[in-house]
């Protein structure tokens, strides 16, 4: 029953999410930090599955020397193949990039609707001023066993852009 909450806690975040982002751009002057507004994501993931991500983030970019730092929260989807059975999972998270150091945590609900994990990742790596990024992280599982053997080191690539991309390009 809690994990059925979890994923409906889930859905009603990404869809409020989506509802509650705007574009919008603020100079010093008004008080504003630069860029917001939503960005994109895709990537590939190896945590002993090939994995594919894909989602949507706000983010934020400062203006002139605080262009360089590049923060969001995200809502993803990720597809992990698993031979005869994939395995689906929604995350949330927040990510902060600063020039070149990427840091990241996310909470992670796995399923393949047949059994189900709820993990947390923290992740560390390397960016490029948040467009792409290279980091690691380890799925730190809550269940008491690990059904979907997703207690695992993820390998990520994943690539962001949108919005808040404007200042940059």
């Amino acid at each position: 029953m809690i994990k059925n909450q979890v994923f409906i806690f889930l859905i009603v975040s990404l869809i409020s999410f989506i509802a509650g982002a705007q574009d919008q751009r603020k100079s010093k002057g008004d008080g504003g930090i630069g860029y917001t507004g939503l960005d994109y994501i895709l990537g590939y993931q190896y945590q002993k599955h090939h994995t594919l991500e894909f989602g949507i983030a706000y983010g934020t970019r400062g203006e002139e020397l605080a262009s360089l730092f590049y923060g969001n929260i995200h809502l993803c989807g990720e597809v992990l193949a698993n031979g005869n059975r994939n395995i689906y999972a929604l995350k949330s998270g927040i990510s902060a990039t600063f020039i070149f150091l990427t840091v990241a945590g996310q909470f992670i609900y796995f399923s393949d609707f047949n059994k189900s994990s709820f993990a947390f990742r923290p992740e560390i790596g390397l960016s490029l001023f948040g467009f792409i990024d290279l980091n690691v992280g380890r799925n730190i599982v809550f269940t008491k066993d690990d059904p979907l053997n997703v207690n695992s080191t993820a390998f990520i690539l994943r690539f962001t852009i949108g919005k808040s991309s404007r200042k940059m390009f």
